[in-house]
């Protein structure tokens, strides 16, 4: 006999959270992920300032590089979302700085699991493609990995 959760659980209990704590609580929770998203974007840099994973994982990263990213990609960030409502060439230059360094750091650690990954499903389409649709999962994660906190911690 298979047991449900209305048995379990009292009527209107059976959620974890109930819909209007999650729509009292909406701002924090989105700013909150906001603020993640924006760490993956500034791990990125910092991986590529470092010397990549090899150098991080060795706790032997370039200190210096790692410092200028990390004040680079504050002032590309601040720029970018003090540009974000005339969007204007201050804005490009800093969301291709952010967005860049952010791509050189996921490249070389995300890259060739992913295409290999692609490459070994679904045939020979994906076989010639699967790098090219490697580098564009990666772009657009890191893109929306810096323009997603943009949209969220600057709305009016």
């Amino acid at each position: 006999m298979a047991v449900t959760s209305r048995e379990i659980l009292p009527e209107g209990r059976a959620a974890i959270v109930s819909r209007t704590h999650l729509s009292a609580h909406q701002g924090v929770i989105q700013r909150a992920l906001a603020v993640g998203v924006w760490g993956v974007s500034l791990t990125g840099s910092l991986l590529w300032a470092g010397g990549g994973w090899g150098m991080w994982a060795a706790l032997t990263p370039r200190w210096p590089w790692v410092g200028a990213a990390l004040g680079g990609q504050l002032v590309a960030s601040a720029l970018q979302w003090v540009f974000a409502r005339r969007r204007g060439p201050y804005y490009l230059l800093s969301l291709a700085t952010s967005t860049g360094t952010s791509i050189a750091g996921y490249w070389p650690l995300v890259h060739p699991p992913l295409a290999a990954w692609i490459q070994t499903h679904d045939g020979m389409v994906w076989h010639a493609g699967g790098p090219a649709l490697a580098g564009l999962l990666i772009v657009s994660a890191c893109l929306f990995a810096d323009v997603f906190p943009e949209a969220v911690l600057t709305s009016e």
